[in-house]
């Protein structure tokens, strides 16, 4: 999964197919090659956006196709509240200083 800009295109009027084209579209093509199956893989800018929302899995950066090195994550479950809480009760028993 990626994010940025895109240029569509309509390929025909009678069927209308449509084709898309871009950077984001590489880059999001390259992110797929790097993903194990069932499994979302995104980069550290849409890390910083979802990770208060979803747990997310770091990996071990990955050399991206003409592109470089790219740190790279796993999106995984949604944080519901109740899992907040649970999380903070641990932390609060664990660690004796943790103010609420």
């Amino acid at each position: 999964m990626y994010q940025g800009d895109i240029i569509a295109s309509l390929v025909s009027l009678t069927n209308l197919s449509f084709d898309i084209f871009g950077d984001t579209v590489n880059l999001a093509a390259r992110f797929q090659e790097n993903c194990d199956p069932m499994q979302i893989n995104i980069p550290q800018k849409m890390k910083n956006t979802l990770n208060q929302h979803y747990k997310i899995i770091e990996r071990s950066p990955r050399n991206v196709k003409g592109r470089g090195i790219f740190p790279m994550y796993y999106l995984h479950h949604p944080i519901s509240e109740e899992t907040n809480k649970n999380e903070e009760r641990i932390m609060s028993l664990t660690n004796p200083l943790h103010i609420n």
